[in-house]
């Protein structure tokens, strides 16, 4: 038995204690299933809290986030070619350059240059979507 997420589980798990029945040891499991996938690192919080909450995460996505950090880190100052994401409309591109970025500042990078295409609606939409996905580390008392 699986769910798509956390929620979905435990809500399944609450209609056998409102019956008084025992909750299925397969549900108990894909609970603590789900608790896990979810769980933070305190070494990658920014990524892992990122990805937590990604609804397109898979383990191929992971794998290829990880590499691309590692490269990048690997070759620093001296890397010859920039990191390029290629892919068709609304592959995931975006996501995956974000959690690329939430990776490298829990590794120690402190800035992050974001460029578009130069429209009007790209621009605004990369902002929007920088916004969102980083708002939780947002200090809200020293934001102006």
């Amino acid at each position: 038995m699986t769910f798509d997420n956390l929620e979905q589980a435990l809500k399944y798990k609450d209609v056998f204690i409102k019956a008084g029945a025992p909750v299925p040891d397969e549900v108990e499991a894909e609970i603590a299933r789900l608790r896990q996938e979810l769980s933070i690192s305190d070494d990658e919080y920014i990524f892992s809290t990122m990805w937590s909450n990604n609804k397109y995460r898979s383990e191929e996505k992971e794998k290829v986030i990880r590499a691309m950090v590692d490269k990048l880190f690997i070759d620093g100052r001296d890397a010859q070619q920039p990191c390029l994401l290629l892919g068709k409309v609304q592959c995931g591109k975006t996501d995956t350059f974000l959690s690329i970025m939430g990776l490298c500042f829990d590794r120690g990078i402190d800035v992050a240059i974001v460029m578009t295409k130069g429209t009007n609606t790209l621009t605004k939409q990369t902002v929007e979507r920088l916004s969102e996905d980083f708002e939780a580390f947002v200090d809200k008392k020293n934001k102006s």
